[in-house]
């Protein structure tokens, strides 16, 4: 179980696994950058992607890179995903 997966079992969400990708819903992203930023994670980056007609699809508007954020990224990372929230829209998060 990797980073994202763990952190996201302790917030008790859900991930979908897709190959290198660990997914969570955009509806979750919230409670899950709650919960990084509880146990002092930075979240590095977000890429987010649609599923349409089974496949996923990256959606270029919803592309994030916070790693060079000087301190906590989180209130970014909320900021964007707010932003870019579809209720069909799946994230992936690179946390350290």
């Amino acid at each position: 179980m990797g980073l994202v997966e763990k952190i996201a079992s302790r917030a008790g969400l859900m991930v979908e696994r897709s190959g290198s990708l660990r997914l969570i819903q955009s509806a979750d992203a919230l409670a899950f950058l709650d919960q990084c930023e509880a146990e002092g994670f930075r979240v590095l980056g977000i890429e987010g992607f649609a599923r349409k007609q089974g496949a996923l699809i990256p959606d270029m508007d919803a592309i994030a890179d916070f790693s060079d954020a000087p301190g906590c990224s989180i209130l970014e990372a909320k900021r964007f995903v707010t932003e870019v929230h579809a209720s069909s829209l799946m994230l992936d998060f690179a946390v350290e």
